[in-house]
């Protein structure tokens, strides 16, 4: 599980879903790295999955960032539907990350106000 605003980076693996962590507080961020691009088995998708931790969550929105320059600086993915994702609408998320294997990625939590919950867990995997 990746440590919450770490410079370590777990690498995503193709169906073996990973806990990146959970995210408890607005700015929150997780980071983890994508395979390379030319993994067999990675296709450059990202799919991720918010799961509430004791109760409900009023509102939770993240973008999915990438860094070329060894995670000095970080951009969020161009995707479609347009970042940043709700969480609540789309508990399960899917981002194309075509061109992207070998990086450092992070998800950056940018708004969250819990409800009668403590937390979300986010899961990851690529495929």
């Amino acid at each position: 599980m990746a440590i919450l605003n770490a410079v370590f980076a777990p690498l995503l693996s193709r169906s073996h879903p990973i806990k990146l962590g959970t995210i408890v507080l607005a700015g929150n961020q997780l980071k983890f790295a994508m395979p390379s691009g030319d993994s067999y088995s990675y296709r450059g998708q990202l799919i991720l999955q918010f799961v509430p931790v004791g109760g409900t969550i009023t509102a939770q929105t993240y973008n999915v960032q990438a860094s070329l320059d060894g995670g000095v600086t970080y951009n969020t993915v161009p995707t479609t539907p347009a970042q940043p994702i709700d969480g609540n609408a789309a508990p399960l998320f899917r981002v194309d990350m075509s061109g992207l294997g070998a990086i450092n990625c992070q998800l950056n939590n940018a708004t969250f106000t819990l409800g009668t919950g403590t937390g979300v867990d986010v899961w990851a995997t690529c495929g």
